[in-house]
């Protein structure tokens, strides 16, 4: 989404593009469930309560901020964001209650589609071979312009598709081309976020790995003895100020 209309029209586009398509999909869901007439059962856990808490929090900074107002495209970015998490959490969790698993297939599946379109489309530009040639100041930035935005999607995508490509039992054709696009997925997304230069999305990448192997393995069953917990955590202590230390030593200025 672009227009050559508006001021940094790259940017600009995208923000009135989910301002307008957000709405529009809360009020489809809404509609939904209004015409099947069921009840609704909402359920919060701890991501929901933290969600809930994070929008609060920034209402009130937004408040207590210099020349902010309540219009600032951030804010009202993040509230529709967190609305939209929650109504399709609500969604979903309806399909997972019917013997109808297709709609969270294919709702997985255009996800990573998508993301595998973003991480190839990004080592294209790596090597200098973008078909579109958009006008923007990084080299690579996907769709997104901006290098600290494609990271931050490609860091979702990653643990993600680790997650389907570990925990999917490939018994039918549509949960092999999951698993397969899921691992296409992990590799591209590997490729090409070290040449964005986010270390934030290195770091939330490695920690949504280590969630998923943790959980896939039961790592935790193997730290049955004192001295393996302590060995880990000696361990996880050094290599975590030596990786600290490797990512400082980039780029020591935004860093500060």
């Amino acid at each position: 989404m672009w227009s050559d209309a508006l001021m940094d029209g790259w940017h600009t586009a995208k923000v009135f593009y989910l301002y307008a398509i957000i709405p529009l999909a809360i009020l489809f869901i809404t509609v939904y469930y209004y015409l099947k007439k069921d009840s609704i059962a909402i359920k919060f856990n701890i991501i929901d309560i933290f969600v809930v808490l994070f929008i609060g929090y920034s209402f009130i900074r937004l408040l207590f901020t210099p020349y902010a107002t309540l219009t600032d495209d951030k804010f009202i970015t993040l509230l529709l964001l967190g609305l939209l998490f929650l109504t399709w959490k609500m969604f979903i969790t309806g399909w997972l209650k019917t013997d109808n698993y297709t709609p969270i297939f294919l709702l997985i599946a255009i996800f990573l589609l998508t993301a595998l379109f973003q991480g190839v489309y990004g080592l294209l530009q790596l090597y200098n071979l973008d078909p579109f040639q958009k006008s923007s100041y990084f080299k690579v930035t996907g769709t997104f312009v901006n290098p600290d935005h494609f990271a931050g999607y490609i860091a979702s995508v990653v643990p993600f598709s680790l997650g389907v490509y570990l925990f999917t039992n490939p018994d039918t054709r549509i949960k092999q081309i999951l698993k397969f696009t899921a691992l296409c997925n992990v590799v591209t997304g590997v490729l090409i976020l070290p040449a964005t230069y986010i270390r934030g999305s290195w770091l939330a990448v490695g920690a949504g790995v280590l969630f998923i192997l943790f959980y896939r393995y039961r790592i935790y069953m193997i730290l049955n003895t004192g001295f393996r917990r302590v060995s880990v955590t000696v361990l996880t202590i050094v290599l975590s100020v030596v990786i600290v230390a490797v990512l400082y030593s980039l780029k020591p200025d935004s860093a500060y």
